[in-house]
């Protein structure tokens, strides 16, 4: 008899499913669920944005500011997270002898758990989101991160392979001396129908001199660079052109908009797909990092052109998909044009049937 198949999604764990505005993340979780084969799926009840489970992560994040010991607090949200894990696996009635497990990684819970899996030499295989210890979370983030690094190391080096989201990553892991496998983003097949709907409608257009950022401020890096581009466009970009913010979180930035700049906070996908319509393009700003946007993948299929800062290396190889790279968002006066090229699409990724529980 064969092994159990278990898939954990991060999306879940981490209690960010339900977000009214899918990010990344959800996205990463949405493309992955629909590739896998698997016998059980295992996630906190009530895993949404809400639930005991949520309050719960947010406790526990609140934790790297006490004043206690990084490895004390390490230690304290591993026996959590893991003791959840454990009591899941005796209710499903699911041993770690005789089953497989496909666990999503991000932040918080899911990398305590790869950790417990590699120490107690289970079979399992990781997606990670990103590197989450070479994630930027502002100065110092690197040295305060070595616990995490060290949660990085052990579980991907455990995993028969990782698959990673980027190229970067995979060669970041394998570095490392971690199996890892580059298994692109691509959008479930409904996003797809959505971005050839808006790359319908965007042909023939006219020029509307209107830009459009694009983030969830949320995530530390990207609300960084948010703050970074519209003080940015202010002083440079205001005169000519319009600036039309959008992403969960970008609420709290309404005090930074002027009659030039319209923060929208969160919209609903089909409120966006309106506004992806009308504009000109969309510019991105992310200090370095590891991860993939995934929001440059849908772009590129809505034939929507794309501005990309150079600090951002995952996305300096991408020229033929669309995305323009610059180095001060003055450069992007001179690069924008009406009609919606973006050269080469991505395509579904393909990794020849290698692995059974993956549906490519």
């Amino acid at each position: 008899m064969g092994k159990s198949v278990v898939y954990l999604p991060a999306s879940d764990i981490n209690a960010t499913r339900n977000l009214r505005q899918r990010n990344g993340g959800i996205r990463r979780t949405q493309q992955i669920e629909s590739l896998l084969r698997y016998d059980v799926m295992l996630a906190p009840p009530c895993s949404d944005a809400t639930s005991w489970w949520s309050h719960l992560l947010s406790f526990l994040s609140g934790m790297r500011n006490a004043p206690i010991s990084g490895f004390g607090k390490s230690f304290v949200m591993s026996a959590i997270y893991v003791g959840w894990f454990n009591r899941a696996l005796g209710k499903a009635k699911i041993s770690l002898e005789n089953t497989v497990f496909l666990l999503e990684t991000a932040s918080g819970a899911s990398t305590h758990i790869a950790a417990y899996l590699a120490e107690a030499k289970a079979d399992y295989y990781l997606f990670p989101h990103n590197i989450e210890s070479l994630v930027y979370r502002g100065m110092n983030s690197y040295i305060k991160a070595v616990n995490q690094f060290s949660l990085d190391i052990r579980s991907s080096r455990g995993a028969k392979a990782c698959f990673t989201i980027s190229p970067l990553d995979t060669f970041i892991l394998s570095a490392l001396s971690a199996k890892a496998v580059t298994l692109p983003y691509y959008p479930v097949s409904q996003d797809v129908m959505k971005c050839q709907s808006i790359y319908s409608k965007r042909l023939g257009r006219q020029a509307t001199n209107r830009l459009l950022f694009l983030g969830s401020v949320v995530n530390f890096p990207t609300r960084e660079g948010t703050i970074k581009l519209i003080s940015q466009f202010k002083e440079h970009l205001a005169t000519k052109y319009l600036l039309d913010v959008v992403g969960y979180g970008t609420e709290q930035l309404r005090n930074m908009a002027t009659p030039r700049i319209k923060v929208h906070g969160t919209l609903s996908d089909e409120m966006l797909h309106d506004l992806l319509v009308e504009i000109d393009a969309v510019v991105l700003y992310q200090p370095p990092t590891t991860g993939f946007l995934t929001r440059i993948v849908e772009l590129n299929l809505s034939g929507v052109p794309v501005f990309l800062n150079i600090e951002y290396i995952a996305g300096c190889s991408l020229e033929n998909y669309g995305v323009n790279i610059y180095r001060k968002l003055t450069d992007i006066d001179g690069m924008l044009f009406p009609q919606s090229t973006t050269g080469t699409v991505f395509s579904p990724p393909n990794l020849g049937g290698e692995y059974p529980f993956l549906r490519i």
